[in-house]
């Protein structure tokens, strides 16, 4: 038992020096303190009208939930049902449940490795050229003489606890998890992309097979009255008031319209194809009730400013907390160059014979284990690795610089083409009014005899044309809202 006690006191007096000179160490700790340059963010976004788009930040569309901001419920199941089922959406939750666990990993770092040693046996035999004699005390306890040959020159049998600890004396440890910390918050924030962007394709899509149908019907709607005329043209031409050739370009024209339904049709099937690969449902079940007129948007936008992209959009949050990981890992790199100290015990029982394993304390053993290591020569590595780490953290700001004015640029943009596009919308309205006045008129005309056919053909040809660009014009303004939305942070709330 004094033997025990002797053992317990240098334990503790070995402990003492430890934290004694932990603490002398720490006092002279290096930092990778990083202070980010300041961007010079526009106060507001470059857009050629602001008659319609107010700068009010309270009520800014990025921060509004797409549950709230779309209002179809067709639209809303679509998008519902890809947020579950979305390829790219459940891979990116696999790799924040990946980072999670090497946060989990990182939260420990700092305690001690903690072994167990259930049963170790160590037997080694000797010839009888070997330099060192049999273990006498092995012999004597079996009552036996050592052979000539592989006689037993020791025998331990082991078990016991084994603890390693390297102390995190200049921060290398906790820079690691922050760099892990960091990585979690990026892997959440491209989630959020991923999100945001099978937001914005089913949105896309569903406006595009809304703009299809339209055409659809504009295709069936100019065909009947296609058709309709070169009935009449067909029996003037056979009453001998018309010409042949008046017959064929009537017809020419009905064939014209005709042949745009089946290709409509084909263009409507791909898209739900593309629908179904990107919501998980099958084709057959995507329906839309909604007509594309009917798609009525506020005539006021509220994009708030340029500086809460910084905080709204995930792919400028993902690139701010790149350049903290990579900062953090300029630290590990630059800890590793200093001195590490590493602790080691180890307690349990030693005995030669299996029979004295348990003999206690005649086969109780101790370690203590304290060394303190600095790194000297490497071929250069250690400076590579971190001289290589500052550089990545640079090239990290200036992505993070970059995404941050791209996405200032992206919000002009879209208020730019929205602003435009709304001027065309006015225009487009007053051209399809007149082309649909155009036809009652020269319907009229041609049964009075006043008109030609020629005069019918052009006219139904400008209802065609006006009637489809009225259309593109409303699915064009639709998709820049939709696109001005993402620009602004949306989708991913």
């Amino acid at each position: 038992m004094k033997k025990i006690k002797n053992i317990r006191n240098e334990f503790f007096q070995n402990s003492i020096i430890s934290i004694l000179l932990i603490s002398f160490l720490s006092a002279c700790l290096p930092q990778s303190k990083y202070n980010f340059e300041k961007m010079e963010i526009p106060e507001w976004y470059l857009a050629a009208d602001t008659v319609f788009i107010s700068p009010d930040s309270s009520s800014n569309i990025g921060k509004i939930k797409w549950s709230d901001y779309f209002k179809e419920e067709d639209l809303l199941l679509l998008i519902d049902s890809a947020l579950k089922y979305n390829f790219d959406i459940r891979e990116a939750i696999k790799s924040i449940e990946i980072v999670e666990e090497l946060s989990k990993q990182s939260k420990l770092a700092w305690l001690p490795q903690v072994n167990a040693n259930i049963l170790g046996i160590n037997r080694q035999y000797r010839s009888s050229n070997y330099y060192s004699n049999p273990s006498s005390k092995y012999y004597e306890h079996v009552n036996q003489n050592p052979p000539s040959s592989l006689h037993v020159q020791s025998i331990q049998n082991t078990a016991g606890l084994e603890l390693n600890w390297e102390l995190d004396i200049w921060g290398k440890i906790r820079s690691r998890k922050e760099a892990v910390k960091f990585q979690n918050l990026e892997i959440t924030e491209v989630q959020k992309i991923v999100q945001t962007k099978i937001v914005e394709q089913v949105v896309a899509s569903y406006y595009e097979l809304l703009l299809l149908m339209e055409q659809k019907d504009v295709a069936e709607s100019n065909y009947y009255l296609s058709k309709n005329t070169y009935s009449i043209v067909e029996l003037q031409y056979e009453s001998g008031n018309t010409t042949a050739l008046a017959k064929q370009q009537t017809k020419s024209q009905m064939l014209t319209a005709k042949s745009l339904i089946p290709k409509i049709q084909e263009d409507i099937d791909l898209k739900k194809n593309i629908l179904s690969y990107i919501t998980g449902l099958h084709p057959d079940s995507i329906q839309v009730s909604k007509r594309l007129w009917s798609l009525e948007t506020d005539t006021l936008i509220s994009y708030g400013v340029p500086l809460e992209l910084i905080r709204n959009r995930p792919d400028v949050r993902s690139k701010e907390f790149k350049l903290r990981r990579k900062n953090a890992e300029l630290g590990v790199a630059q800890a590793s160059r200093y001195p590490s100290l590493v602790i080691g015990v180890g307690t349990g029982t030693n005995a030669m014979l299996l029979q004295n394993w348990w003999n206690i304390p005649g086969s109780i053993f101790g370690s203590f284990i304290g060394g303190i290591t600095q790194p000297i020569f490497n071929n250069r590595k250690l400076k590579t690795d971190f001289e290589v780490a500052k550089k990545e953290r640079d090239i990290a700001e200036l992505d993070f610089q970059r995404t941050a004015y791209l996405a200032v640029k992206d919000v002009s943009d879209a208020l730019i083409i929205i602003n435009s596009l709304e001027k065309q919308l006015e225009i487009a309205k007053d051209q399809f009014n007149t082309a649909s006045k155009a036809i009652g008129q020269s319907n009229l005309l041609f049964n009075s005899g006043y008109a030609t056919y020629i005069e019918i053909i052009n006219a139904y040809r400008e209802a065609l044309d006006s009637e489809l660009n009225l259309n593109q014009i409303r699915f064009e303004i639709l998709l820049a809202r939709l696109r001005l939305y993402k620009s602004l942070g949306g989708g991913w709330q």
